[in-house]
């Protein structure tokens, strides 16, 4: 069984999970997340503990990274 940093899925939804509890005031649940993704919420709270942790918690992106990476993708 591979770790969540394995699956580009499980990254990219613990990415967006992450950014969505940065930017909003409320958030949904880990449960409600679960029943979206379709993972149970354990899983999802390991996924965002690991994106966190690979991202040193480093959710604020710089103006200057950001405009960066706009022009590379």
């Amino acid at each position: 069984n591979a770790g969540p940093l394995q699956c580009k899925r499980r990254m990219f939804l613990a990415a967006l999970i992450l950014a969505w509890k940065y930017t909003q005031e409320r958030s949904y649940s880990s449960r409600a997340w679960a029943k979206i993704s379709g993972l149970c919420s354990k899983e999802i709270n390991t996924n965002e503990a690991v994106f966190l942790s690979t991202v040193g918690w480093r959710l604020y992106i710089p103006h200057t990274i950001f405009e960066r990476w706009v022009t590379e993708v």
